[in-house]
Protein backbone atom coordinates (compact mmCIF):
# COMPACT_ATOMS: atom_id res chain seq x y z
CA UNK A 1 0.00 0.00 0.00
CA UNK A 2 2.80 2.26 0.32
CA UNK A 3 4.40 1.88 -3.02
CA UNK A 4 0.56 2.16 -4.35
CA UNK A 5 -0.03 5.70 -1.97
CA UNK A 6 3.65 6.69 -3.97
CA UNK A 7 2.45 5.88 -7.35
CA UNK A 8 -0.55 7.68 -6.96
CA UNK A 9 0.97 11.27 -5.27
CA UNK A 10 3.35 11.23 -7.90
CA UNK A 11 0.83 11.00 -10.80
CA UNK A 12 -2.09 13.01 -9.65
CA UNK A 13 -2.65 14.14 -13.21
CA UNK A 14 -3.45 10.52 -14.49
CA UNK A 15 -5.66 10.57 -11.92
CA UNK A 16 -7.05 13.98 -12.75
CA UNK A 17 -7.67 12.65 -16.44
CA UNK A 18 -9.46 9.60 -14.99
CA UNK A 19 -12.33 12.17 -13.87
CA UNK A 20 -12.52 14.37 -16.77
CA UNK A 21 -12.68 11.28 -19.20
CA UNK A 22 -15.92 10.58 -16.54
CA UNK A 23 -14.11 7.52 -15.01
CA UNK A 24 -14.96 7.61 -11.00
CA UNK A 25 -12.03 8.47 -9.00
CA UNK A 26 -11.81 4.87 -6.65
CA UNK A 27 -11.96 3.05 -10.57
CA UNK A 28 -8.49 4.21 -10.65
CA UNK A 29 -7.54 2.77 -6.52
CA UNK A 30 -9.01 -0.43 -6.96
CA UNK A 31 -7.82 -1.43 -10.96
CA UNK A 32 -4.12 -1.21 -9.46
CA UNK A 33 -4.20 -2.98 -5.97
CA UNK A 34 -6.25 -5.85 -8.01
CA UNK A 35 -3.16 -6.13 -10.09
CA UNK A 36 -0.89 -6.43 -7.17
CA UNK A 37 -3.02 -8.52 -5.72
CA UNK A 38 -2.07 -10.61 -8.74
CA UNK A 39 1.25 -10.08 -8.64
CA UNK A 40 0.74 -11.51 -5.28
CA UNK A 41 -1.21 -15.03 -5.73
CA UNK A 42 1.76 -15.77 -8.59
CA UNK A 43 4.11 -15.29 -6.40
CA UNK A 44 2.99 -17.49 -3.88
CA UNK A 45 2.42 -20.17 -6.31
CA UNK A 46 6.07 -19.92 -7.70
CA UNK A 47 6.94 -20.68 -3.78
CA UNK A 48 4.92 -23.52 -3.14
CA UNK A 49 5.77 -24.85 -6.79
CA UNK A 50 9.48 -24.57 -5.30
CA UNK A 51 8.49 -26.02 -1.70
CA UNK A 52 7.39 -28.94 -3.84
CA UNK A 53 10.13 -29.92 -5.90
CA UNK A 54 13.11 -29.18 -3.09
CA UNK A 55 11.25 -29.84 -0.13
CA UNK A 56 10.68 -33.55 -0.75
CA UNK A 57 12.99 -34.70 2.31
CA UNK A 58 10.07 -33.17 4.64
CA UNK A 59 7.52 -35.24 3.23
CA UNK A 60 6.84 -38.45 5.05
CA UNK A 61 7.43 -40.89 2.23
CA UNK A 62 10.80 -39.61 1.55
CA UNK A 63 12.38 -38.85 5.48
CA UNK A 64 13.10 -42.42 5.50
CA UNK A 65 15.62 -42.17 2.53
CA UNK A 66 16.93 -38.71 3.76
CA UNK A 67 20.45 -38.88 4.61
CA UNK A 68 19.97 -37.24 7.85
CA UNK A 69 17.17 -39.71 8.81
CA UNK A 70 20.11 -42.60 8.36
CA UNK A 71 22.53 -40.34 10.15
CA UNK A 72 20.05 -40.21 13.14
CA UNK A 73 18.99 -44.14 13.31
CA UNK A 74 22.94 -44.82 13.39
CA UNK A 75 23.33 -42.34 16.26
CA UNK A 76 20.38 -44.05 18.03
CA UNK A 77 22.15 -47.70 17.30
CA UNK A 78 25.70 -46.67 18.67
CA UNK A 79 23.89 -44.92 22.08
CA UNK A 80 21.27 -47.86 22.49
CA UNK A 81 24.88 -50.53 22.02
CA UNK A 82 26.72 -48.37 24.92
CA UNK A 83 28.02 -50.13 28.02
CA UNK A 84 25.18 -48.83 30.63
CA UNK A 85 26.11 -49.47 34.68
CA UNK A 86 29.71 -48.30 35.15
CA UNK A 87 29.60 -47.57 39.23
CA UNK A 88 31.64 -45.42 41.31
CA UNK A 89 31.52 -44.70 44.67
CA UNK A 90 33.62 -42.15 46.24
CA UNK A 91 34.56 -41.30 49.49
CA UNK A 92 30.84 -40.79 51.17
CA UNK A 93 31.06 -38.49 53.72
CA UNK A 94 29.84 -37.08 57.03
CA UNK A 95 26.06 -37.18 56.87
CA UNK A 96 24.39 -35.17 58.45
CA UNK A 97 21.51 -37.71 58.87
CA UNK A 98 22.79 -39.83 61.16
CA UNK A 99 26.20 -37.81 61.81
CA UNK A 100 29.03 -40.85 61.25
CA UNK A 101 30.94 -41.02 58.11
CA UNK A 102 29.37 -44.33 56.10
CA UNK A 103 32.98 -45.00 54.62
CA UNK A 104 36.37 -43.69 55.26
CA UNK A 105 38.38 -42.58 51.86
CA UNK A 106 36.43 -44.96 50.14
CA UNK A 107 36.41 -45.90 46.28
CA UNK A 108 34.75 -48.20 44.86
CA UNK A 109 35.17 -48.46 40.66
CA UNK A 110 32.60 -51.27 39.64
CA UNK A 111 32.68 -51.22 35.11
CA UNK A 112 29.48 -52.22 33.04
CA UNK A 113 28.49 -55.50 33.15
CA UNK A 114 30.54 -56.17 36.72
CA UNK A 115 29.46 -57.91 40.26
CA UNK A 116 30.51 -56.77 43.09
CA UNK A 117 29.99 -58.13 46.79
CA UNK A 118 29.45 -56.12 49.95
CA UNK A 119 31.21 -58.41 53.46
CA UNK A 120 30.26 -57.16 57.08
CA UNK A 121 28.49 -54.41 55.89
CA UNK A 122 26.87 -52.88 58.98
CA UNK A 123 25.21 -49.61 57.44
CA UNK A 124 24.26 -51.29 54.22
CA UNK A 125 20.19 -50.09 54.41
CA UNK A 126 22.15 -46.68 54.33
CA UNK A 127 24.03 -47.65 50.92
CA UNK A 128 21.31 -49.06 49.25
CA UNK A 129 18.90 -45.44 50.58
CA UNK A 130 21.80 -43.61 49.00
CA UNK A 131 22.04 -45.53 45.59
CA UNK A 132 18.16 -45.16 45.21
CA UNK A 133 18.44 -41.53 46.58
CA UNK A 134 15.95 -41.45 48.77
CA UNK A 135 18.47 -38.99 50.34
CA UNK A 136 21.76 -37.33 48.86
CA UNK A 137 25.48 -37.41 50.37
CA UNK A 138 26.32 -34.75 51.86
CA UNK A 139 30.15 -35.66 51.44
CA UNK A 140 31.54 -37.24 48.40
CA UNK A 141 29.31 -38.66 45.67
CA UNK A 142 27.94 -41.40 43.57
CA UNK A 143 28.41 -41.62 39.96
CA UNK A 144 26.92 -43.55 36.91
CA UNK A 145 29.17 -43.62 33.86
CA UNK A 146 30.43 -40.43 35.32
CA UNK A 147 27.55 -38.84 36.31
CA UNK A 148 26.50 -37.98 39.47
CA UNK A 149 23.28 -39.15 40.54
CA UNK A 150 22.26 -36.26 42.48
CA UNK A 151 22.23 -34.13 39.43
CA UNK A 152 19.60 -36.75 37.51
CA UNK A 153 16.07 -37.17 38.54
CA UNK A 154 14.97 -39.33 41.08
CA UNK A 155 12.77 -41.48 37.86
CA UNK A 156 15.54 -41.71 36.00
CA UNK A 157 18.09 -43.08 38.00
CA UNK A 158 15.60 -45.66 39.74
CA UNK A 159 13.94 -47.15 36.26
CA UNK A 160 17.54 -48.24 35.88
CA UNK A 161 18.28 -50.10 38.65
CA UNK A 162 16.45 -53.11 40.29
CA UNK A 163 16.50 -54.82 43.66
CA UNK A 164 15.80 -57.92 45.17
CA UNK A 165 15.60 -57.93 48.72
CA UNK A 166 15.53 -59.98 51.33
CA UNK A 167 11.88 -60.01 52.57
CA UNK A 168 10.19 -59.93 49.23
CA UNK A 169 7.37 -57.24 49.23
CA UNK A 170 4.04 -59.14 47.33
CA UNK A 171 1.19 -57.31 47.34
CA UNK A 172 -2.55 -59.03 48.10
CA UNK A 173 -3.24 -60.14 44.06
CA UNK A 174 -2.73 -62.40 41.86
CA UNK A 175 0.80 -64.06 40.79
CA UNK A 176 0.65 -61.92 37.50
CA UNK A 177 -0.05 -59.01 38.70
CA UNK A 178 2.67 -59.04 41.39
CA UNK A 179 5.23 -59.96 38.63
CA UNK A 180 3.65 -57.42 36.32
CA UNK A 181 4.69 -54.68 39.27
CA UNK A 182 8.39 -54.36 37.62
CA UNK A 183 6.56 -52.78 34.43
CA UNK A 184 2.86 -51.94 34.73
CA UNK A 185 2.74 -51.77 30.93
CA UNK A 186 4.06 -55.58 30.18
CA UNK A 187 1.58 -57.80 28.43
CA UNK A 188 0.54 -61.08 29.71
CA UNK A 189 2.82 -62.87 27.16
CA UNK A 190 5.96 -60.95 28.50
CA UNK A 191 5.24 -61.59 32.14
CA UNK A 192 5.20 -65.13 31.35
CA UNK A 193 8.40 -65.33 29.44
CA UNK A 194 9.92 -63.35 32.77
CA UNK A 195 8.53 -66.28 35.03
CA UNK A 196 10.44 -68.67 32.96
CA UNK A 197 13.21 -66.99 33.27
CA UNK A 198 12.95 -66.97 36.84
CA UNK A 199 12.26 -70.90 36.52
CA UNK A 200 8.69 -70.75 38.33
CA UNK A 201 6.42 -70.54 35.11
CA UNK A 202 5.81 -74.37 35.53
CA UNK A 203 5.23 -73.97 39.31
CA UNK A 204 2.87 -71.23 38.74
CA UNK A 205 0.94 -73.64 36.12
CA UNK A 206 0.43 -75.75 38.77
CA UNK A 207 -1.83 -73.94 40.94
CA UNK A 208 -5.24 -74.38 40.16
CA UNK A 209 -5.96 -70.86 39.15
CA UNK A 210 -2.39 -70.45 37.62
CA UNK A 211 -1.30 -66.74 36.97
CA UNK A 212 -4.48 -65.44 38.45
CA UNK A 213 -3.32 -67.52 42.08
CA UNK A 214 -3.99 -65.55 44.60
CA UNK A 215 -0.92 -64.24 46.62
CA UNK A 216 -2.50 -63.59 50.46
CA UNK A 217 -1.02 -60.88 52.22
CA UNK A 218 2.70 -60.29 51.91
CA UNK A 219 2.81 -63.20 50.01
CA UNK A 220 2.05 -65.61 52.91
CA UNK A 221 -0.01 -68.18 50.27
CA UNK A 222 3.71 -68.90 48.80
CA UNK A 223 6.75 -70.24 50.07
CA UNK A 224 9.78 -68.78 50.39
CA UNK A 225 11.52 -70.09 47.12
CA UNK A 226 8.65 -69.23 45.38
CA UNK A 227 8.35 -65.59 47.13
CA UNK A 228 11.97 -65.05 45.78
CA UNK A 229 11.17 -65.98 42.37
CA UNK A 230 8.45 -63.82 42.10
CA UNK A 231 10.99 -61.06 42.87
CA UNK A 232 13.32 -62.17 40.63
CA UNK A 233 10.80 -62.42 37.55
CA UNK A 234 9.56 -58.84 38.69
CA UNK A 235 13.13 -57.52 38.29
CA UNK A 236 13.78 -59.59 34.98
CA UNK A 237 10.26 -58.01 33.50
CA UNK A 238 11.90 -54.42 34.78
CA UNK A 239 15.28 -55.39 32.98
CA UNK A 240 17.67 -52.51 34.84
CA UNK A 241 20.85 -51.99 34.10
CA UNK A 242 21.67 -52.17 37.56
CA UNK A 243 20.75 -55.03 39.89
CA UNK A 244 21.03 -54.75 43.47
CA UNK A 245 20.80 -58.07 45.79
CA UNK A 246 20.58 -57.74 49.63
CA UNK A 247 20.47 -60.86 50.77
CA UNK A 248 18.13 -62.17 48.53
CA UNK A 249 19.17 -65.91 49.92
CA UNK A 250 20.11 -65.62 53.43
CA UNK A 251 16.06 -66.85 54.47
CA UNK A 252 16.27 -69.89 52.20
CA UNK A 253 17.45 -73.21 52.97
CA UNK A 254 20.70 -74.17 51.48
CA UNK A 255 19.07 -76.29 48.39
CA UNK A 256 16.30 -73.66 47.41
CA UNK A 257 19.33 -71.20 47.91
CA UNK A 258 20.86 -73.30 45.33
CA UNK A 259 17.81 -73.26 42.53
CA UNK A 260 17.68 -69.50 43.46
CA UNK A 261 21.35 -68.59 42.25
CA UNK A 262 20.52 -70.56 38.75
CA UNK A 263 17.92 -67.73 38.43
CA UNK A 264 19.94 -64.88 39.76
CA UNK A 265 22.85 -65.80 37.46
CA UNK A 266 20.35 -65.46 34.34
CA UNK A 267 18.75 -62.01 35.74
CA UNK A 268 22.49 -60.90 35.99
CA UNK A 269 24.05 -61.65 33.05
CA UNK A 270 25.67 -58.66 31.36
CA UNK A 271 24.13 -56.36 33.73
CA UNK A 272 26.01 -54.65 36.88
CA UNK A 273 25.03 -56.23 39.83
CA UNK A 274 25.90 -55.38 43.73
CA UNK A 275 25.59 -58.22 45.85
CA UNK A 276 25.25 -57.36 50.08
CA UNK A 277 25.78 -60.82 51.71
CA UNK A 278 27.06 -62.46 55.07
CA UNK A 279 26.59 -65.71 53.08
CA UNK A 280 29.51 -66.53 51.16
CA UNK A 281 28.65 -69.00 49.29
CA UNK A 282 26.60 -66.48 47.40
CA UNK A 283 29.68 -64.12 46.10
CA UNK A 284 31.87 -66.49 45.17
CA UNK A 285 31.59 -66.02 41.42
CA UNK A 286 32.00 -62.18 41.70
CA UNK A 287 34.20 -59.85 39.95
CA UNK A 288 35.09 -58.21 43.10
CA UNK A 289 34.85 -58.87 46.96
CA UNK A 290 35.09 -55.82 49.20
CA UNK A 291 35.23 -56.57 52.75
CA UNK A 292 34.24 -53.14 54.78
CA UNK A 293 34.70 -53.13 58.95
CA UNK A 294 33.88 -50.12 60.01
CA UNK A 295 33.21 -48.18 57.01
CA UNK A 296 36.62 -49.23 55.89
CA UNK A 297 37.88 -51.27 52.89
CA UNK A 298 40.13 -54.05 54.98
CA UNK A 299 40.21 -56.67 51.86
CA UNK A 300 39.18 -56.54 48.25
CA UNK A 301 40.03 -59.00 45.19
CA UNK A 302 38.59 -62.14 43.80
CA UNK A 303 37.62 -65.20 45.96
CA UNK A 304 40.63 -67.55 45.26
CA UNK A 305 42.61 -64.02 45.57
CA UNK A 306 40.86 -63.59 49.17
CA UNK A 307 41.62 -67.15 50.27
CA UNK A 308 45.40 -66.94 49.06
CA UNK A 309 45.79 -64.26 51.58
CA UNK A 310 44.43 -66.04 54.75
CA UNK A 311 43.11 -62.68 55.99
CA UNK A 312 39.85 -61.64 57.14
CA UNK A 313 37.55 -63.10 54.24
CA UNK A 314 39.74 -66.30 54.79
CA UNK A 315 39.04 -67.03 58.38
CA UNK A 316 34.91 -65.72 57.62
CA UNK A 317 35.22 -68.58 54.34
CA UNK A 318 36.96 -71.42 56.79
CA UNK A 319 34.44 -70.79 59.66
CA UNK A 320 31.53 -70.54 57.65
CA UNK A 321 32.30 -74.29 55.56
CA UNK A 322 32.58 -75.31 59.17
CA UNK A 323 29.34 -74.41 59.92
CA UNK A 324 27.91 -76.03 56.96
CA UNK A 325 29.36 -79.50 57.20
CA UNK A 326 28.12 -79.51 60.78
CA UNK A 327 24.78 -78.66 59.72
CA UNK A 328 24.96 -81.03 56.85
CA UNK A 329 25.93 -84.10 59.83
CA UNK A 330 22.66 -83.11 61.66
CA UNK A 331 20.81 -83.32 58.69
CA UNK A 332 21.88 -86.70 58.02
CA UNK A 333 21.57 -88.04 61.35
CA UNK A 334 18.17 -86.85 61.72
CA UNK A 335 16.98 -89.18 58.90
CA UNK A 336 16.38 -92.70 59.81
Amino acid sequence: MAMLGGYCEGNSSIAQAWVQQGFQPCFFFTLVPAVLLSVCLLLGALQYACYARFGRAMEPKYILHSRLYRGQVLLSLLLALQPFGGLLWQGLGLGRLYGYMLLHACLWALSWGCAIALLQLERKSTIIRLLFRFYDVQGGCIRIDGQDISQVKQASLRAHIGVVPQDTVLFNDTIANNIRYGRILATDQEVQEAARAADIHDRILSFPDGYNTQVGERGLKLSGGEKQRVAIARTILKGPRIILLDEATSALDTETERHIQASLAKVCTHRTTVVVAHRLSTVVGADQILVLKDGRIVERGRHEELLQKGGVYAGMWLQQQAGDEEENKEHHTEKP
